[in-house]
């Protein structure tokens, strides 16, 4: 009779040891999931909205012919704040974003050959691919006066042009980002540049694109989410 009790005393306890390992099981892929759940939300995501190619010439943007970079600029950018997306970004799982940004990026099509680059330009490539040069938040009150400051900008004028040709010399050649993100009182707009490579001064035209980037956030955890226990 004791060795029954006693077999059934040690049946007992395998089984209550099983129940645990699964629920720890459970609990670690629960841990897991919602780990996996959160770093994915807090990933900016980029949804691209226009590509075209404007030419920089001199000539073209005085005359604001329809492929100057001036007159196309103005034109992606207003489709981007006009646009749908830009009013509501979509996150699925994930609790929704506040207004994304807009990125407008600006990039020569032309570069000189490796052989001809400038030791200078490369150097410059290396270091500002890893730290971009940023400028100050500038903001404004629409795409209009956003797209001359730009135009400025580019070409050396302004305190920022100035800080844009004294770290950026030589024959190198910038590559613009612009994050841009409309409120009610206007355009607030963030500056990085990557300065490089010298682009073949014979070819005037620019990739100019939009897109929409935005982060999702976390829901918060609630009493049900085991993860909100700990």
């Amino acid at each position: 009779m004791i060795c029954c009790r006693k077999a059934r005393w040690i049946v007992r306890m395998v089984l209550l040891a099983g129940i645990h390992v699964v629920c720890a099981a459970g609990s670690d892929e629960s841990r897991a999931a919602s780990a996996q759940n959160a770093l994915a939300c807090a990933a900016s995501r980029e949804t691209p909205l226009r590509e075209s190619l404007a030419s920089a010439g001199l000539m073209m943007n005085i005359a604001e012919h329809p492929k100057s970079i001036r007159v196309v600029a103005q034109k992606l950018l207003t489709e981007a704040l006009d646009s749908p997306a830009t009013k509501s970004a979509k996150c699925p799982g994930c609790r929704a974003p506040s207004t994304p940004e807009i990125v407008y990026r600006v990039v020569p099509t032309a570069f000189l050959p490796s052989p001809e680059q400038p030791a200078m330009c490369l150097g410059l490539e290396r270091a500002t691919q890893k730290h971009p040069l940023a400028f100050p938040s500038r903001g404004f009150d629409n795409v209009g006066a956003l797209n001359s400051w730009i135009n400025d900008f580019s070409q050396g004028r302004g305190s920022d042009g100035q800080q844009l040709y004294a770290q950026c010399g030589g024959n190198c050649s910038p590559r613009y980002t612009f994050l841009i993100t409309p409120g009610a009182t206007g355009l607030k707009v963030g500056t990085q540049v990557v300065c490089g490579l010298a682009r073949d001064r014979e070819v005037d035209d620019y990739r100019v694109s939009t897109a929409l980037r935005s982060t999702c956030h976390r829901r918060a955890a609630t009493v049900a989410d085991p993860a909100a226990k700990r």
